[in-house]
């Protein structure tokens, strides 16, 4: 009896070890990896395999989300004199979030005191693989060059040579490291230049938070009947920005039972607001929410 459950034992971590799929990620050591700068990509860059939660799809809408909702497999320290990271991952399990057909993804990052760089991209034939599948490709060779769904970032595969590039992306305790050293009034409610916009709003806009600014112009219009504001925020500030609707200044709604994205992008966030203006609703306000992920 002892014989039999041994071997039946060494049968399972057999059969276990011959199913586990190997991933080989990487990128080629040719061509350019750079910076938001311009500037070689250096030993700060750590490069990570993974995938996100189940639902949550990364956009340039919800990048203040992306590290909440990140789930790395495997990580590499880029090599900035071998010009590329590898890494090799053994698939051992589908347990969730790392389910089979999931979408993997290749997250770069190097965080600084002031600021960060990140790319973020994939293929889209670059799914979770299913640990007992019997013919899996062999290898997987998950290579940077043929990324052909960049949400952030860069990377231009034709032509000669091949160009990795990163973008810049800024948290609030960055950006409060570098643009309110010294200054005591620093939380996100505070307002060291009194002008009217908390330093939460200064960091959503851009402005300098020590100087007064003239507001922001939010500009809000009539189409077609219905509200629309336009937001010029800073897409690469990590915060979360949400136009909220109302009818009566107290009740507010949001999201896509309530408004509509219009435009979101470096150049600004446009919503409607879905309900009209007419006789059974005489008036409509609307406004912008920022917090802090």
């Amino acid at each position: 009896m002892i014989r039999s459950l041994l071997a039946a034992a060494i049968s399972w971590a057999c059969i276990t070890a011959a199913n586990a799929n190997t991933l080989s990620w990487f990128c080629d050591p040719a061509g350019d990896k750079l910076d938001s700068n311009d500037q070689p990509m250096d030993a700060g860059y750590e490069f990570q395999l993974g995938v996100f939660d189940t639902g949550f799809e990364p956009d340039a809408a919800n990048i203040a989300s992306w590290l909440a909702h990140w789930n790395p497999a495997d990580s590499a320290q880029y090599d900035p004199v071998q010009k590329r990271y590898a890494g090799v991952y053994e698939v051992e399990d589908n347990a969730a979030p790392f389910l089979s057909g999931a979408k993997a993804w290749i997250f770069g990052r190097r965080t600084g005191a002031t600021g960060s760089e990140w790319i973020l991209f994939r293929n889209s034939n670059w799914l979770w693989p299913d640990v007992f599948e019997i013919n899996p490709p062999d290898p997987f060779g998950w290579n940077a060059k043929n990324a052909n769904e960049v949400v952030l970032g860069t990377i231009y595969a034709s032509g000669s040579p091949f160009l990795m590039q990163s973008a810049f992306v800024r948290s609030y305790a960055q950006w409060q490291a570098a643009e309110l050293t010294g200054e005591p009034l620093n939380a996100a409610a505070d307002d060291p230049d009194r002008d009217g916009m908390s330093n939460l709003l200064e960091f959503v806009f851009g402005t300098a938070p020590k100087t007064a600014n003239a507001p922001v112009a939010t500009p809000v219009v009539l189409q077609s009947g219905h509200a629309v504001i336009t937001i010029p925020r800073r897409i690469d500030h990590l915060v979360n920005c949400t136009v909220e609707v109302s009818g009566n200044l107290v009740n507010w709604q949001s999201g896509p039972a309530h408004t509509e994205v219009l435009q979101n992008d470096a150049a600004a966030l446009v919503v409607r607001d879905l309900t009209p203006v007419n006789a059974a609703n005489p008036q409509r306000f609307i406004r912008l929410k920022a917090t802090l992920p």
